[in-house]
This record gives C-alpha cells, sequence and structure tokens, in this order.
C-alpha cells in the first residue's frame, strides 16, 4: 500500500506544481487568453468583426502578427443570408489591394446577381501564415454558420507562421504544432513561449535585422527539391488540410479547393544552383523554347524552375498535386483558377498580364478569380437553394482609383527589397510622404477613401461612385457611405438609382440626412409628390425650418399644376403664378420657361409676373 501511495505521489506531484504555477501565473496576470476570430464590431453591437489581433496566436514574435482586412457579418444570420468564409494568405487577402480582392469582387457580383440574397463574403486570409492557421480558425467558422468555404492557400508552407522552414516555426512535426496551438490558452505554454522566442532573439538567426516581413520569417533560405524539407513541407500542408476539409465535410459546409497560381514566364527564380538541373538554367532553356516556339517543352521547363528554386516562396508542383488529391477525397469543388488563368495567359504561361510578381495578381487576375469562384458558389447555390443569378447584363466590378494607385506604389516598394532586389532604388518613396504614412497605418486606409471620394465628386463623379460603392461594401451596416454612395448617383444624374439606394437601406440607418438627401433627389428628379411626403416628414422633425416651409408651399403649388385631367387654360391665375414662383423658389428654371411662356395674366397680375421673370433672369 505504502509502495502505491509513493507512485501515486510520485506522479502527481509534477502535476500539481504545473496546475500550481499556472494559476500563479494568472493570479499575477500573466498572459492572456487566445484571441478570438471575431469581435463584436465597434460600430454596431449587431454585427461581428474581424479581431485585429487574431493573427497573435500565430507568431512567437508579435511584431510580425499582421492583421486581417475589415470585415463584418450579422450576429444573427438571417433566414435569405448566404455566408461565404475564404481562408488563405496574402493572395486571397488580396495583397496589394485593400478592396479589390477577389472576395471582395466575388461578393459584389454575388450581391447584384442574386438580389434575394443576402450575400456575405468574410475573408479571413492571413498575410504570412499557412494551413496551420486554416486549420485551426475552422471550429469558430462552423460556429458562424457558413453556407460555404473557399480556400485558396499552399504558398505559404514553408515560410508562412508555424510553417516548417519559418522562424516562427514550433517544430516539423504537424500533429505536435496543432497540439501548441490547441494548448496556447494555458499561460505555461505562453511562458514557455515567450521564453524560446527571447533565446532565439540573442541567437540572432538569419535575417532577424531585416526591414522586411519575407525576410523575417525565414529561417532556411535553401530547400532543394526532394529534400527532407521540402518533403516535411508537403505532409504538413496534406495533414492540415486533409483535417480541414473532413472537419467542413463532418459539419455539412460546402468547400470550394482553389488551384493556386504562380507567375512561371516573367519571373525567374529567386536562388538558383549551378548546373544543366539547376533552377536559373531551365528557367533560360525555357525562355528559348518559347521563343522557337516549343510551348509544351517550355511549359514544363517554367515548371521545373519553379520546382527547383532554391527558396520557395512560390508553392511547388507537390502542393498543386494534393489540392486536386484532396478536393477529390473529400468531395470538395475543385475551383480551377490556375486554369482561368492559363486560358488568359499567352500560350497559357501565366506571367506579368496578370501578376505583379511571384504569386500576387494584379486587378486582371483579381477579376478573373472573382469570376471563376463565382461559378463556382452559382453551382452550390443553385442545389441549396435552387436559386440562379440573374441575367441582367452590364455589370461592373466597382474598384477605388485610389486601392489601384497605391497597390502600384506598394509593389513597386517591395521589388525594391530582399528577396526581389528588382527595382531602381531612386524609387523608393520618402519615408514622411503621405504614401508612407498610409502603408504604416497613420493614415487610415478609410481616410484615403474618404478624401478620394470628395477629391473626385467635382470632376470626375464616376470615379467617386465607385470610390463610395468600396466604402459601403466595406461597412453597410453605417449610415455615411450610404450618404456618399447617393451623392455621387445623384452627381451623374441617376435618379432612380439614388432613390433605390436611400429607401430600401436598413430601418435603423434612416436619418434626417438620409430623408434630406432623398428629397433632394425627388426635386432633382422632378419627381414632386415624392418630395412633398418627404419635406412634410423633415418638417414633422424641424417644424420651424424656414426654407423646408418655404419648399412645401413651393412643391404643393407645382402638385396643383400637375394635377391628372387639369388643362393650363382652365387653371386661376393665381394657381399659375404660385406654380411659378415654385419652380424658381426650387431653381428649375427649364420648367420655369416653360411655364412662362402659355401664361396669360390678367392687368391685375401683371406686376407680380413681372416681378417673377425678374427672378427667374436672376437664376
Amino acid at each position: 500500500m505504502k509502495r502505491i501511495v509513493f507512485y501515486a505521489i510520485t506522479l502527481l506531484t509534477p502535476i500539481i506544481l504545473l496546475i500550481a504555477l499556472e494559476l500563479l501565473l494568472r493570479m499575477f496576470g500573466y498572459g492572456e487568453s487566445p484571441q478570438p476570430l471575431f469581435v463584436t464590431d465597434k460600430f454596431d453591437s449587431g454585427y461581428w468583426t474581424l479581431n485585429p489581433r487574431f493573427a497573435e496566436r500565430y507568431f512567437s514574435d508579435q511584431a510580425f502578427a499582421t492583421a486581417p482586412q475589415y470585415e463584418v457579418m450579422e450576429k444573427a444570420k438571417g433566414d435569405s443570408t448566404f455566408r461565404i468564409f475564404v481562408q488563405g494568405a496574402s493572395s486571397s487577402a488580396g495583397f496589394p489591394y485593400h478592396n479589390a480582392s477577389f472576395p471582395k469582387l466575388l461578393e459584389q457580383r454575388l450581391q447584384a446577381q442574386y438580389p434575394t440574397l443576402n450575400v456575405e463574403v468574410i475573408n479571413t486570409s492571413l498575410v504570412a501564415t499557412n494551413s496551420y492557421a486554416m486549420l485551426d480558425m475552422a471550429n469558430e467558422i462552423i460556429n458562424a454558420q457558413p453556407d460555404m468555404v473557399i480556400i485558396y492557400g499552399g504558398h505559404n508552407e514553408y515560410y508562412g507562421a508555424l510553417g516548417v522552414a519559418s522562424t516562427q516555426s514550433k517544430g516539423s512535426s504537424p500533429r505536435l504544432v496543432n497540439t501548441y496551438l490547441s494548448l496556447k490558452k494555458y499561460r505555461i505554454v505562453q511562458l514557455l513561449s515567450k521564453l524560446t522566442q527571447s533565446i532565439r532573439a540573442k541567437a540572432n538567426l538569419p535575417n532577424s535585422s531585416s526591414h522586411t516581413l519575407m525576410a523575417r520569417m525565414i529561417r532556411e533560405d535553401a530547400i532543394p527539391y526532394g529534400s527532407d524539407l521540402y518533403v516535411k513541407g508537403l505532409k504538413q500542408y496534406e495533414f492540415n488540410l486533409s483535417r480541414l476539409l473532413n472537419k467542413y465535410r463532418r459539419a455539412g459546409v460546402s468547400v470550394g479547393l482553389s488551384t493556386l497560381v504562380s507567375n512561371l514566364a516573367d519571373f525567374s527564380p529567386f536562388l538558383s544552383e549551378n548546373g544543366s538541373e539547376s533552377a536559373l538554367t531551365l528557367y533560360n532553356d525555357g525562355l528559348e523554347k518559347r521563343r522557337n516556339g516549343e510551348l509544351e517543352e517550355a511549359v514544363s521547363l517554367f515548371n521545373k524552375a519553379k520546382d527547383m528554386d532554391l527558396l520557395k516562396f512560390r508553392a511547388p508542383s507537390g502542393i498543386d498535386s494534393l489540392i486536386i488529391q484532396l478536393s477529390d477525397k473529400y468531395e470538395a469543388r475543385l475551383i480551377d483558377i490556375k486554369d482561368a488563368f492559363e486560358q488568359y495567359s499567352p500560350d497559357r504561361l501565366i506571367g506579368g498580364e496578370l501578376m505583379h510578381e511571384h504569386v500576387h495578381p494584379n486587378l486582371k487576375g483579381q477579376r478573373l478569380m472573382a469570376d471563376r469562384a463565382f461559378t463556382a458558389v452559382a453551382q452550390t447555390i443553385a442545389e441549396q437553394w435552387g436559386l440562379f443569378p440573374s441575367q441582367g447584363g452590364g455589370f461592373q466590378y466597382a474598384i477605388a482609383p485610389a486601392d489601384s494607385l497605391y497597390a502600384e506604389i506598394l509593389i513597386s516598394q517591395l521589388l525594391l527589397d530582399w528577396p526581389f532586389n528588382r527595382g531602381d532604388e531612386s524609387q523608393r518613396i520618402d519615408p514622411g510622404s503621405r504614401a508612407a504614412q498610409v502603408f504604416s497605418g497613420a493614415i487610415s486606409w478609410d481616410q484615403v477613401l474618404l478624401d478620394s471620394y470628395y477629391s473626385q465628386l467635382g470632376s470626375t463623379p464616376y470615379q467617386a461612385l465607385q470610390t463610395a460603392r468600396v466604402m459601403l461594401q466595406d461597412s453597410p451596416h453605417r449610415e455615411e457611405p450610404y450618404l456618399l454612395t447617393g451623392e455621387a448617383y445623384l452627381r451623374l444624374g441617376q435618379f432612380e438609382k439614388v432613390e433605390q439606394l436611400l429607401s430600401a437601406m436598413p430601418k435603423q440607418l434612416q436619418s434626417v440626412r438620409i430623408t434630406t438627401l432623398r428629397q433632394k433627389n425627388a426635386l432633382a428628379n422632378n419627381q414632386f409628390y415624392l418630395a412633398a411626403e418627404l419635406t412634410k416628414e423633415l418638417l414633422s422633425q424641424k417644424p420651424k425650418d424656414y426654407l423646408l416651409s418655404n419648399q412645401l408651399k413651393s412643391i404643393e403649388s407645382i402638385i396643383l399644376l400637375l394635377e391628372p385631367g387639369k388643362k393650363l387654360h382652365e387653371m386661376p391665375e393665381s394657381v399659375l403664378l404660385d406654380a411659378l414662383e415654385g419652380y424658381i423658389f426650387l431653381e428649375k428654371s427649364e420648367a420655369a420657361q416653360q411655364l412662362l411662356g402659355s401664361l396669360k395674366v390678367g392687368r391685375d397680375s401683371s406686376e407680380r409676373l413681372l416681378s417673377l421673370e425678374r427672378r427667374l433672369g436672376s437664376i
């Protein structure tokens, strides 16, 4: 019996000590609970938004942690809501764009072509992360009631957070790394992680002093094709994606798994060995074969050059193969974005026509991605809801001009640094410039869009409309973007769209400012009956407003003139003159001139008519 007690104490002592240490750490406020994926939106408590600190889960050094884009969704999912989550890294996050990412464009098109659905596309993609992050957030995504999940990821398996060759790695065993993520809620694990990070910092790891995130994430900058580390990256991807897809399948969530795109034809390898089978030699041979019209051989050589590139910033062919296999095994819908890019590209070789640099698509590429994803989502909606996209033509994606401008600047700066080193140093932006302040976050993207909108509204209202539509897509639960969009439509003379937009907006956002803009629009469009209703509504809120009172009198005078069945020559002079005065007061000079030309008044009214003519001439 004593021996049993001795063994029990021996076994329980370390457990008790660990529990005691955990309690002490919590008692003294060390550490914190892992950041949740969703937090309550600061503008409206009825909405969730992505947690700006969520990525801290995956980085030992919190300075590396990147923030997701601003996304919102209703806490209480409505019966007509079709909710899509997008998972991935920088390419699906839309880098270098803020709002022109393919998930944003996909949402625009779905909302336009499925008017009876409330479509939400929530992009959870995080820069510098990989399949570990996608698997880790799956349970929270499932709890948010998705109708579909789209996955575009695989380029960051080696250097992304927790990747096998990353400075943020926790080992090469996917099982152990995922266990670590599940245990991060414990303060002891956080303490050990902090100590490990301090030791690494003192060891001055390669590239740790670089100011680029790409450089700071790399522990092993040479990963030969077929090497142990290369194979570990593939196994990591397969392990995590298999479990991710299986989670969604068990939860009954439809999944679209996308093929990946890389710049093969117009981007030479980052790092190459010497020899006939080296990445650079294979790439140059591919260029030669393409010049000679030997396209099949050129495609093969460019793909081999990508695989042999020692710096694994582009997903190797092993990842491509796994995507096909896993989509089939777990019954995910394959979204073949790679095929879409090849069809668009000369000689079916993906290059600079669609790519900024090695893996990030340009605006044409983002549109292609959105188009191909739309087809997959439309198939899912048809199966689940029995709905089909409207056939109305003329749909165009809304892209803010500022987004394109800043994306080009950001790419030009990226190419100056390692591992690209492909730019002209004279092009480096001034650290004190507005662009630098935008990239550093000193100036918010909301402010950039707002400034752009007001600079465009007077001279290029169509561009202002694109900017406003982007702002509205970002914040459909706020009043300001509706006002900006409505004002842009009004400047363009698209009166019906102003009324459609503002009358259909959420009731809780209706305000005096919204009603005022609707009234202004109704008057501009000569909708006097609607203008009268809206003016009365405004007067009920501001009964002593002199201007509104006179507007209502003018509108009612004009309505008398426009009553159905009434003939001009049968109407009293006083009514005609009141209507003329109403037109003049509302600055409707063209209508006033037409009415004036038809007036024949007696001597008693001639003095008033002369006065009105003088006022009309001064408009």
